[in-house]
């Protein structure tokens, strides 16, 4: 089978890509080594910037499938702070769903989708055999399989630093009536270090979830704070806890490989947030950027492709700078008991910082400090 352009992972990146390249005209084949619906482990917490992102460029209206909400409470070591109210909501969905929702789209856009198998790459042939005994040729190679990406191992590229975060799912039926019908995000802070814990309500079932963004992580204190924040906030212990990794940087695997034609994106490319550990943003954006290197008629794929990704990366890049002092214990509770009677400054960080990035983090860390010293 010959393609313009093969897509490996079929996640938020490669569905991306599949379907900007297949409305354009572009011979596409994605290959996803499981089945769909698939489960990911994800807190689904979608931004204002990743919600234009989905609507605007991919034609997803998430009306139906999420809820929306603009209420979130913030917790120090499980005592509440206050509840702010934002003025752009986000959106909360399941993985699953969200992954559903996108690859409906990418088959509609005429893209072929191969699922169930994996993949064996012959880049100095342009060629993939798959595990079916098909091979595939093409002339642009995306690589979008995930943060220990199976396709840059066959490169020859190292895993990048991975934070960890684990996640407890289960049907609000089966909830107490405090979580039962709870519309509003939760977030606590200072129970862990370089970290937080969530609690997400979606459509039809409730997450409890616990991150840290450090690639040391101690992942027995970690699973014994998740267990706690679940204990304390009476979740029950028949939910089904899952764990996943978030790439902490890893850029730099874009120029050392030396093949013009392949494009790392998503996770696989350390695509995330290093402070919230956002990462659907980025994938969706870097499998935009992905197909707009191919379409911009260069033969030179992945220089296009850098260029367009410099921003972004440079962002990235600037915020794991920030990550001691962003969660400094110290820091963190002064402000947020000095902010805690402030609610329309606290909803002008998420609005402007965290949901649509007119204001750095940089700036914001250092507006904080001039506050507190």
């Amino acid at each position: 089978m010959k393609y313009d352009v093969a897509i490996i992972g079929g996640g938020p990146a490669g569905i991306a890509a599949a379907i900007t390249l297949s409305r354009a005209g572009v011979s596409t084949i994605l290959i996803e080594k499981k089945f769909y619906p698939r489960e990911k482990t994800c807190a689904g917490i979608l931004t204002q910037k990743t919600i234009y992102l989905l609507e605007n460029e991919f034609s997803l209206s998430l009306e139906k499938q999420a809820l929306f909400t603009d209420d979130i409470t913030i917790m120090h070591k499980k005592g509440s702070i206050g509840k702010i109210v934002v003025n752009l909501p986000f959106a909360l969905i399941e993985r699953k769903t969200l992954d559903l929702e996108l690859i409906n789209i990418c088959r509609k856009s005429g893209a072929n989708i191969i699922e169930g198998v994996t993949s064996k790459l012959f880049p100095e042939y342009n060629k993939i055999v798959l595990s079916n005994n098909q091979s595939v040729t093409y002339n642009l190679l995306i690589i979008a399989d995930g943060v220990f990406s199976p396709s840059c191992k066959q490169l020859g590229l190292e895993n990048p630093p991975t934070a960890f975060c684990v996640q407890n799912v289960v049907d609000r039926n089966i909830c107490p009536e405090k979580l039962k019908h709870l519309h509003e995000i939760q977030l606590n802070f200072g129970d862990v270090s370089l970290g937080y814990s969530w609690i997400v309500p979606y459509k039809s079932h409730i997450a409890v979830g616990t991150g840290v963004f450090s690639s040391k992580t101690d992942y027995m204190n970690l699973f014994r704070q998740h267990e706690e924040f679940c204990t304390y906030v009476g979740f029950p212990k028949i939910s089904i806890r899952r764990g996943a990794y978030v790439p902490l940087g890893g850029f730099e695997k874009q120029i050392k490989h030396p093949y013009e034609n392949i494009i790392i994106t998503g996770d696989a490319a350390g695509l995330a947030n290093p402070l919230t550990g956002e990462g659907i943003y980025h994938a969706l954006l870097s499998g935009l950027y992905a197909a707009k290197s191919y379409l911009s008629n260069s033969l030179k794929y992945k220089s296009v492709y850098l260029e367009f990704l410099r921003l972004i990366v440079n962002r990235l890049l600037e915020q794991k700078i920030l990550l001691p002092d962003f969660y400094n214990s110290f820091f963190l509770e002064n402000i947020l008991f000095q902010l805690k009677d402030c609610p329309s400054y606290l909803s002008k960080i998420c609005d402007n910082v965290i949901s649509t990035e007119t204001q750095s983090y940089p700036s914001l860390i250092t507006e904080l400090k001039q506050l507190i010293w």
